[in-house]
């Protein structure tokens, strides 16, 4: 292995801050839904407060025993055992804290990383079995397993149905470098003390507002290139939330009692159901992507 434990870093310690974590590494590279690189920055610096605990981790802090547990009996050859964080004996600003390491049975030697998630959406997530994850898992399973010098990590996975499923994701040396490359920079920004630019992340404007917690009496003349833009984009969401609405409805119409509906082989949309309501609309991912709409069929 390429790194050495050093206990368990909190995530609220000031230790854990000022290093580049596995959790935090999808946010410096603007990959992640919970956070902004923005925030990320201000929080590290200290010009912003860290809040360490929120949905999301108290979720993963009770169901994580069960999700691990789960996948030691899907593998009764090898062992999965708690571990702490684990810096790297070479590059000291890269860390990990997996939520499990695979030891062999026999060995007892290192063979990969187990991770735990809970998923509130089961679209973002391929076939059973393969390493089709959501980006920002995969980036810091990457960096995870990079740290610790391993060829593997596999995912235990509560479905928002509460199935269990596995997922394993491999080693990519020329993707870690790329990946280690831009956290370098993120890294060097913090000392430097050049923030990145300003984003729409909804935890960006958490960060703004809590830089600016005051209210002074006085008024800001504010440039075209601000003001212009902001008027319109209300005018923009206004148009555009009108017409989501209605292409919403005609899809849901056009799908019916339909699990899901199609479109040249790709997933627009599913129907949902919580505690018995009635059916709701949960969009395919990447759509934009995934379906060209330039050549779309009119009829």
């Amino acid at each position: 292995m390429s790194a050495q434990p050093v206990g368990t870093l909190a995530p609220d310690s000031r230790a854990w801050r000022a290093k580049a974590s596995a959790s935090k590494v999808a946010v410096m590279l603007g990959i992640s839904p919970f956070d902004s690189p923005f925030s990320l920055w201000h929080r590290m610096n200290g010009n912003v407060p860290w809040e360490a605990d929120n949905d999301t981790m108290r979720r993963g802090h009770y169901l994580e025993p069960a999700m691990r547990q789960w996948w030691r009996d899907q593998h009764p050859h090898l062992i999965v055992e708690r571990t702490g964080t684990w810096i790297h004996e070479e590059r000291d600003w890269q860390i990990a804290t997996p939520d499990g390491l695979i030891l062999d049975r026999d060995t007892r030697e290192p063979v990969g990383i187990l991770e735990c998630k809970t998923s509130l959406n089961d679209s973002e997530w391929g076939d059973a079995g393969t390493d089709d994850i959501p980006e920002y898992y995969r980036v810091q399973a990457l960096w995870t397993l990079d740290v610790l010098g391993l060829p593997v990590a596999e995912f235990s996975v509560l479905t928002s149905y509460f199935g269990f499923v596995s997922y394993t994701v491999p080693y990519d040396a020329e993707r870690v470098a790329a990946i280690r490359e831009q956290v370098r920079a993120f890294m060097d920004s913090l000392a430097s003390g050049t923030p990145p630019d300003i984003d729409s992340h909804d935890q960006t404007y958490h960060a703004v507002k809590a830089l600016h917690p005051d209210i002074e009496d006085e008024h800001v003349d504010v440039p075209a290139s601000i003001a212009l833009p902001y008027v319109d984009a209300l005018h923009g969401l206004e148009v555009a939330t009108a017409q989501r609405a209605l292409a919403t409805n005609r899809l849901a119409l056009a799908i019916g009692n339909a699990k899901a509906g199609v479109y040249d082989g790709v997933t627009l949309a599913t129907r949902q159901s919580r505690k018995g309501g009635a059916p709701y609309l949960v969009a395919g991912r990447n759509l934009s992507t995934r379906i060209d709409t330039r050549q779309k069929d009119a009829s």
